[in-house]
């Protein structure tokens, strides 16, 4: 079970132009409108980001949703981290942004 008590967001809460116009060249429009999206979503308490809510935000499917989350997360845009606690909850920390994401694999 989701407990949003547990799920972190770690983040820099913008964009250069210049990075979005890397986004745009690497992921296109979407996967960049896809990204704001998250970064609104880290000023937000307790969020949990999910292709279903995120498609139903854009009028997307759900597997548009998840296409441009994946094609984020392999050109280092986003990442997710699920882990399994002893006390048997299930917290995510969501990492957004190019500097967010290089610095989740240093921790």
């Amino acid at each position: 079970m989701y407990d949003p008590q547990s799920s972190k967001l770690h983040v820099k809460y913008y964009l250069s132009d210049e990075d979005r116009r890397k986004v745009i060249k690497e992921t296109g429009e979407a996967g960049c409108l896809l990204l704001d999206y998250y970064l609104r979503l880290a000023g937000r308490e307790h969020c949990e980001i999910t292709d279903k809510v995120t498609a139903f935000h854009f009028g997307w499917t759900e597997q548009k949703a998840k296409r441009y989350r994946r094609n984020l997360t392999q050109h280092g845009w986003f990442r997710q981290v699920k882990f399994n606690s002893a006390n048997g909850r299930k917290p995510v920390s969501y990492y957004v942004g190019k500097d967010s994401v290089m610095d989740s694999y240093i921790i």
